[in-house]
Parts: structure tokens; C-alpha cells; sequence
């Protein structure tokens, strides 16, 4: 297709977004067609990962998480490469995909994600379960649905007592509870569960498992992952019929390896306006993002971090002023199981199970929003609608305690 005038400079500029979960793609979808835009990934599908817990209780099913990557680029005008990254070459401004081939940018996006983090402890990846997509948590469902049917004591072991650990827990206590050999623990290496979050949430999670077979073994670190069982730093060994590893993520050797990271495992330093502190025309959004300011690795900043480094990637070439990314006062949502749910913003935690509801309202939106084609797209506005005097009230109005009082069943925390 040919351009005249304006048109015809803009898709000369060659903008490359690498990576298209939350934040590539919400990148991506915010570049007008008139740009040259290639966006790459490995993946075929968008994956709701916010939602990925619920897999382990059959509630979701790994379709009913994703989106088609390529259909929703195309719709955008774009170009879609179903290829990884393997190298970039900033003195060049060029990319190499896993092919072999290069492609040349005049900006680079940049929103590869993290891997999962096993800390270099022995038998860790061998011998435990990651709990970072659809398809691990519905291998895990699958795991346990064996062991169910198999035998009569099921011995489960959660490393790492995080927003994935407790969530984790909370799933399996939905589906598998009522199991009379089933028996959990949650090792965590701080002194208290959710150590990101607000301590007044681990009592609630601790109450809520009294009279269940439920330890947790907080302030305690994984020395060694075998088979059949998990050796703490202590000293002490678990038993265990299935170990799930939710220590968290590490950013992919990428960044490091392209002079994006000072060191392996670390996260790519951007300034204020997401550019990258080392190569200026490589925007990183999402995970692989690292501010001066420690930022919560959570889906909504990842979507308002693409949409900037778009709109700053465009002001680049532009030669426009670049503009200042400001996290959004959006609080996080943890679901516990049927049991509960929690509404984290700042130091204010709200409970109640109106928060699960929340939760899946804000999934059908988003996954609505990415693409309007999705099946569920007509209910899910319905439901967001059905959900949002709740949501609005949790999370725009926590300062009025009363107000979020009143919608009945929710608890403040304090």
C-alpha cells in the first residue's frame, strides 16, 4: 500500500515490539496502521496469566485464557513474526530472531517478560512443577487429579508463599479439600506469606486453613529438590507426592547478554519514560522493565507501560518530547479459593469474597478489550457492568470506608 505525504514518512519508521503479552500488545494495538510495526513472539497466544491459578480447580480451562497473537496483530495493521528474540545488536539497532534472520529498527519495544527463578537450587527445575502459564497450572491440575484417584494420601508441597503461592493454595483447597490424605505445606523464605503485601492479609490465610491439613513453614529456605521430597536450609525434609514452584521470576539472559542488564538475572534499568538507560531507542515495558522506584510486577501496569512506550517510541522518531510514565493507583486483587479475597491498595486491605467476582469481572473486560472478537466479549461487558458499582467502590474509593462497607460482607483488614 502506498502513503502520500505524512503517511508515506511514518511507515518508513520502523518500529519493532518484542514480545506481546500485556504490555507488547497493548503496545502494539496503540501504533496507528500508518507505521511500519513487526511484533514478535514465540507464543501464538495472549494468556490472561492473573487468572492462571484457577486452572488448578478446573475453573478455567487453557482456552478460556487465550487469545489468537497473530489475529489480533493483523487487526491492527501490523506485521506478526512468530519468533523469539534470541539477540539484539543496539549499535545496529537491529534484532536477531530465532531463524537466523535480522530485522532492522529505528525503536525497539521491548516487553519480554521474566522466566521462572529456581535460585540455582539443586533439583528445583528437575523435580518441581513451574506456576507460570496455562499449561503448567493445568499440568499440576492434571498432577493431582492422578494422585487423587491413585492413592489415599497426597502429600503437596508449595515453594514460595507469594501472591502464585497462596493463590495456589487457595485452588487447591477449592478442588481438592475435601480429600482426606491430602496434606499441604507452603514454605516461604520471609517471616510471613504475601511478604509484598500488607501483613495484616497472612493472619487471614492462616485462619481460614485452622483445622485443615495445612502447615506453613515460614522464614524457612529450600535447600535441595529431590525426588519424593524438598530438604530445607535447616536441615529439615518434606515429603512430598508433587512440589509446585512459585519462588517467582528472573528476566530472561536477553537483557544481559545485550548490554540491557548489569548483570544475569537482572532486569533491564529504564528512566522515566521507559527508555532504556544504556540504549535509548529501546523502550522495555512490562516485567523486564526496571524503574528507579520498585514497581509491583502486576498485568495492569504491563498494559499502561506498552501504551506508553508506543506513544514514546512514536514521539522518538517524531522528534517529539518523550513523556514521563506515571504508575497508575490501581490496587491488586488476590483471590484465596472459595474461602476469600483480598483488595490490596497502598497499605489499605479490604476482604470478602465480592473480590473473586471483581477479579473475574476485570478478566472478561480485559480479555474483551484485547480483542472484540473473543467469543465472551458481549457477556463480558454484561458482567463488568453487573461487577463495577463493587469494583469502583474497592478500588477508587477506599478512603471511604464506609461506602465499601455498605456493600455488604466485606471486612476491612487492619
Amino acid at each position: 500500500m502506498l502513503f502520500i505525504g505524512k503517511r508515506r514518512n511514518l511507515s518508513s519508521r520502523r518500529i519493532v515490539v518484542a514480545g506481546a503479552n500485556f504490555a507488547g500488545l497493548c503496545a502494539a494495538r496503540s501504533i496507528p496502521q500508518a507505521w511500519s510495526v513487526t511484533v514478535l513472539d514465540p507464543n501464538p497466544f495472549f494468556e490472561f496469566l492473573p487468572n492462571i491459578h484457577e486452572l488448578v480447580s478446573q475453573r478455567k480451562s487453557p482456552k478460556s485464557l487465550r487469545l489468537d497473537k497473530a489475529a489480533i496483530i493483523k487487526r491492527a495493521g501490523h506485521k506478526w513474526v512468530g519468533e523469539r528474540v534470541t539477540a539484539i545488536r543496539p549499535d545496529k539497532k537491529q534484532i536477531v530472531c530465532s531463524s537466523g534472520d535480522s530485522l532492522g529498527y529505528d525503536a525497539l519495544i521491548l516487553a519480554v517478560g521474566g522466566v521462572n527463578n529456581t535460585f540455582g537450587i539443586e533439583g528445583a527445575a528437575r523435580y518441581s512443577m513451574p506456576f507460570k502459564s496455562p499449561d503448567h497450572c493445568a499440568a499440576i491440575n492434571r498432577r493431582l487429579e492422578n494422585l487423587v484417584h491413585r492413592q489415599k494420601g497426597i502429600r503437596v508441597v508449595i515453594v514460595g508463599g507469594g501472591l502464585e503461592g497462596v493463590e495456589a493454595l487457595g485452588e487447591i483447597l477449592r478442588r481438592f479439600g475435601r480429600h482426606p490424605g491430602l496434606k499441604i505445606s507452603v514454605v516461604e523464605g520471609q517471616d510471613r506469606l504475601l511478604p509484598e503485601a500488607p501483613p495484616v492479609i497472612d493472619p487471614e490465610v492462616r485462619r481460614h486453613c485452622r483445622g485443615l491439613a495445612v502447615k506453613f513453614l515460614t522464614g524457612e529456605k529450600v535447600a535441595q529438590v529431590r525426588e519424593g521430597a524438598v530438604v530445607l536450609a535447616s536441615g529439615k525434609s518434606l515429603e512430598t507426592d508433587i512440589t509446585l514452584w512459585t519462588g517467582g521470576a528472573k528476566a530472561p539472559d536477553l537483557l544481559y547478554e545485550s548490554g540491557l542488564a548489569q548483570r544475569p538475572g537482572a532486569w533491564a534499568k529504564v528512566d522515566k519514560h521507559l527508555a532504556s538507560q544504556a540504549h535509548p531507542a529501546i523502550f522495555v515495558a512490562g516485567d523486564a522493565a526496571q524503574l528507579d522506584s520498585a514497581l509491583p510486577k502486576q498485568a495492569y501496569h504491563a498494559m499502561d507501560m506498552g501504551r506508553l512506550s508506543a506513544q514514546n517510541a512514536m514521539n522518538l522518531l517524531d522528534g517529539k518530547a518523550l513523556k514521563i510514565y506515571s504508575p497508575s493507583a490501581k490496587p491488586a486483587l488476590i483471590s484465596f479459593g472459595e474461602m476469600d479475597a483480598f483488595a490490596v491498595s497502598g497499605n489499605k486491605v479490604f476482604a470478602g469474597t465480592v473480590f473473586n467476582a471483581a477479579k473475574e469481572a476485570v478478566y472478561q473486560l480485559v480479555m474483551a478489550r484485547m480483542d472484540s472478537s473473543w467469543p465472551l466479549a458481549r457477556a463480558a461487558r454484561a458482567s463488568w457492568r453487573g461487577a463495577q458499582g463493587a469494583l469502583t467502590l474497592a478500588l477508587g474509593s477506599a478512603s471511604s470506608l464506609e461506602r465499601l462497607l455498605a456493600l455488604g460482607k466485606i471486612r476491612a483488614l487492619r
